[in-house]
């Protein structure tokens, strides 16, 4: 892996940390803002991701192969990322649910 694609990915990781991070504090007990920034991220974040890191790495590594792939890949990680924070929001609704019957 070469220093610029390590740095690439690198940005790429903080990126979704730092909004994990934001997400956690934002979302707090509450399962609809869960699942709300579940959705979010799953349905605007990953396609904004997929193209924005795609066209990026396309331009910045020099191959458009790379770059495709890249925001492939960075686009599934966030859709999946979204995709637990969805579920989580679903079951802590239904925990909620659970305890009051």
């Amino acid at each position: 892996m070469s220093p610029k694609e390590l740095l690439l990915f690198s940005i790429f990781f903080l990126l979704l940390l730092f909004l994990n991070i934001f997400i956690v504090k934002y979302s707090g007990s509450t399962a609809k803002r869960w699942i709300t920034s579940g959705l979010i991220i799953m349905l605007l974040g990953s396609f904004l991701v997929f193209f924005i890191g795609g066209i990026l790495s396309g331009i910045y590594l020099g191959d458009g192969f790379a770059g495709g792939m890249a925001g492939v890949t960075f686009g599934i990680a966030t859709f999946i990322n979204g995709s637990i924070l969805l579920i989580k929001g679903i079951l802590k609704k239904r925990k909620k649910d659970q305890s009051v019957h």
